[in-house]
């Protein structure tokens, strides 16, 4: 809502009417992005589709003979995804210490050069 609050001068009833107006146009609420993607993409509703940036590839390729317009913001939010190990599962399978290891390289710089991520990579040095 930052954004529609500028618009308005910070003008909290006014940005709380333009966001019900714009709810108002949303055909679909689904669950998550990949939902959001299967509604756009194989249902054919809606007319853009407001998804995460990770989301962009799969689009691309799984929905290529589309030729659907990706436009990527100069402003944007971030969007962290967590990550865990659940106990059970990996003392079950005795994956423990791969799992913890895994995470704790997963934000190393190391990690970020090799899976990218925009806004680690701008902040290392």
């Amino acid at each position: 809502m930052g954004a529609a609050d500028k618009a308005d001068g910070n003008d909290k009833a006014k940005t709380e009417q333009f966001m019900t107006q714009f709810l108002k146009n949303v055909e679909v609420f689904d669950t998550g992005g990949r939902g959001a993607t299967t509604t756009f993409a194989e249902r054919g509703l809606g007319d853009v589709l407001i998804s995460f940036e990770s989301e962009v590839n799969n689009i691309r390729k799984q929905y290529e003979a589309q030729g659907f317009e990706v436009v990527i913001p100069k402003t944007n939010i971030l969007a962290e995804f967590p990550v865990a190990w659940v106990d059970k599962n990996v003392q079950a399978n005795g994956t423990e210490k791969a799992a913890k290891a895994y995470l704790n390289y997963l934000y190393s710089p190391q990690a970020q050069t090799s899976y990218y991520r925009l806004l680690l990579s701008r902040e290392q040095p």
